[in-house]
């Protein structure tokens, strides 16, 4: 199994990047998102394998210390190669960067990073939510165009992470949330 820890987004921010998720599927230029019924979110970190109880132990403690904080994705952008993937992005959040970086401290003694995937470890993190993935170059050119006509900048904020389970498919799975200390965010 996969596991990976993701931040969430407020539900209106969901909503706005799951019909953006189904305007590509119904344009022809890719469904992945929609036929995996995936949940937007920008993962921390993913691993092969984990234990499951000083994980969960180990995230309660962790956001029991952590505030809700403003987030504004601005960007548009693409990872080539085997999974050539779409995304928006945040833009220089100094808050998201150091709530990676805080969980990393935090679980580091957890799991080895020789488990973590490595784009996700910290010092090759590039913080993203998937618009699309498994794109050819040309479903991906049509991906970044189509976003470039109809992304409008989302203002939300992240009040929760989440444990999520993915099989051999990448059906994904929530195994728990984990509410942050409310904040009073204004993110505008």
């Amino acid at each position: 199994m996969i596991y990976s820890i993701g931040c969430s987004f407020t539900d209106e921010a969901n909503l706005q990047i799951q019909k953006l998720w189904k305007q590509l599927k119904a344009e022809g230029i890719c469904n992945f998102m929609i036929d995996t019924y995936a949940h937007p979110h920008i993962s921390l970190a993913v691993y092969h394998s984990i234990d499951w109880q000083e994980l969960h132990s180990c995230l309660q403690q962790f956001v029991s210390q952590q505030n809700s904080f403003g987030l504004n994705l601005l960007e548009i952008g693409s990872f080539v190669g085997e999974e050539s993937v779409m995304y928006i992005a945040p833009r220089n959040s100094k808050e998201l960067v150091s709530f990676h970086r805080q969980l990393h401290e935090k679980i580091q003694s957890l799991l080895s990073y020789q488990q973590m995937w490595t784009f996700y470890q910290p010092k090759a993190w590039k913080a993203h939510c998937t618009m699309g993935i498994h794109l050819s170059e040309k479903k991906l050119k049509e991906a970044l165009d189509f976003m470039h006509k109809h992304f409008t900048p989302i203002f939300t904020s992240i009040q929760k992470i989440v444990l999520v389970e993915y099989d051999e498919k990448m059906y994904g799975r929530v195994c728990e949330t984990y509410q942050l200390k409310d904040n009073k965010v204004n993110n505008m």
